[in-house]
């Protein structure tokens, strides 16, 4: 897997980062401050791994091959988003003297933990960063088999090179993955899965502008007044209905308010827009806490929703089908994630994208769920070179902001990113509002605690029955993963 690189080290100017997120820290910007450009990698200048190869072991998710783009290609392809990973992982590699080698560890995105798990366990040293997918790969962590990062200063590792509290790491994100002081998984710029898995709603806007426009105003004015609740959507979405071929039914014929496949993940985004907290974390460990009034109140205004005339629900397919007709005119919302956009939207010019509705205007603000797919990254614990394997994550990470998260939205999402300046504010809320909780994010471990929604989609006017009788359930799988992951979480 070795190619031949030019070793010639260079000190990195950063230009000023394309995104600039709303209400992220301060701290390690890479921006104009007071004239001088600030250089977000200036912690890792001068460091030298004499070629080592870089192997990140991966799996690919479902809706294209995200993950694999993320991590760059052997040529640069021309495609716009692969070219800016293709000049981000020279530039790496030029500035570490290291050689970039993904490597896809397993054909199903379900596989990868089982086929790289007896290499691990072997301490065998064959993989220098995992970039697993969230559902399926997490719970490698409780196995003992990932580094804590928050622990590279040590005597151990020597290799003080991660950030984490940086722009170009999820902070908050990555805050709820970890567990008793130890963050073994991390994402942010350097994941496409990650900026493009944000749960969002999109918009008609032809529908909007001609039917809801007049009585609503702006679409983002809706937004960033906090109206934009579970309330009012269902009002928009009632206002839109046509029965375009006068059968008195509900069907794809229709002009429809809304379309969304309720057995797959989608439902999912939309409670993480209602921030419905899963799990809390304690003194004493992690308490599920699904059950509680505002999950309830949640179920009670989707049922709502889904039991109007002007709502349908394609047959599951991954999104695609509620995709396509929402790309054939016809639909004024739906809810998905923003990657399909670029999957699903390439030929539909007039759309906006705003975030999920909020439960109610009492909540704070509006909240982002990632799609469970997301790629994360770790550092196995048998790294051959721990040192590199961390400073080339941070580069990747804080490259990947300055030239590749531009590109991908311009890409995806048909606009400007940097022109465009009220579609670019909705992208900056969506991403900064993106959470997880710990529940959610471990949920293979705690009985697919996560898709409990899409689950329950005829419950939902009654859901606290079929809470009540998982709860128990939920907490004794939890206790278990706190169980194994406190025999690790100090190292």
């Amino acid at each position: 897997m070795k190619r031949k690189i030019i070793t010639v080290l260079l000190c990195i100017a950063m230009l000023a980062s394309a995104l600039c997120l709303m209400g992220c820290p301060a701290a390690n910007e890479g921006q104009q401050n007071g004239g001088e450009v600030v250089n977000k990698l200036e912690h890792l200048e001068g460091l030298d791994f004499e070629g080592d190869d870089i192997v990140i072991v991966y799996v690919e998710g479902g809706n294209g091959t995200f993950t694999a783009r993320s991590l760059g290609a052997e040529e640069d392809t021309g495609d716009a988003v692969d070219t800016k990973v293709y000049q981000r992982n020279e530039t790496v590699e030029t500035m570490l003297n290291v050689v970039i080698e993904p490597f896809e560890g397993a054909a199903n995105f379900g596989e990868l933990a089982g086929a790289i798990s007896s290499s691990l366990a072997a301490s065998s040293g064959e993989y220098d960063i995992i970039a697993g997918y969230q559902y399926f790969d997490i719970g490698l962590a409780a196995e003992g088999y990932l580094i804590n990062l928050n622990n590279l200063a040590n005597e151990t590792w020597n290799a003080d090179y991660m950030r984490l509290d940086a722009d170009y790491w999820a902070t908050n994100y990555n805050d709820a993955l970890s567990y008793n002081g130890a963050t073994y998984w991390v994402t942010g710029d350097l994941a496409l899965r990650f900026l493009g898995g944000m749960y969002c709603t999109f918009v008609n806007g032809t529908i909007y502008d001609s039917v809801l426009a007049d009585d609503y105003g702006s679409i983002y004015d809706v937004v960033r007044n906090q109206k934009w609740t579970l309330d009012t959507f269902y009002e928009m979405v009632n206002d839109c209905y046509v029965d375009e071929n006068g059968d008195g039914e509900t069907d794809a014929d229709d002009q429809l308010g809304f379309a969304l496949e309720l057995t797959m993940d989608p439902i999912d985004g939309m409670a993480f827009g209602s921030a419905i907290n899963f799990s809390s974390k304690t003194e004493e460990g992690v308490q599920v806490v699904l059950r509680n009034q505002r999950t309830i109140d949640f179920g009670e205004k989707m049922a709502k929703i889904i039991d109007s005339e002007a709502f349908f629900a394609p047959e599951g397919a991954d999104s695609h089908n509620q995709m396509d007709l929402f790309a054939s005119g016809n639909v004024c919302f739906t809810v998905a994630s923003v990657f399909h956009a670029e999957v699903g939207l390439r030929e539909m010019d007039h759309f906006y994208i705003v975030p999920v509705p909020k439960l109610n205007e009492a909540q704070a603000t509006y909240s982002s769920g990632i799609h469970d797919g997301c790629t994360i990254f770790a550092i196995p614990y048998d790294a051959p070179n721990v040192a590199a394997s961390a400073a080339t994550l941070e580069a990747l990470a804080a490259e990947s902001q300055r030239i590749v998260t531009p590109e991908y939205y311009d890409s995806a999402l048909k606009y400007k990113y940097t022109r465009d300046t009220e579609a670019a504010e909705m992208i900056d809320l969506i991403r900064d509002c993106a959470y997880t909780d710990f529940a959610a994010a471990w949920s293979n471990s705690v009985n697919s605690i996560v898709h409990f929604f899409r689950n329950n989609k005829d419950k939902l006017d009654a859901i606290n029955t079929p809470m009540k009788k998982l709860e128990s359930t939920w907490q004794t799988s939890m206790d278990e993963l706190l169980e194994k992951l406190n025999t690790y979480s100090t190292d």
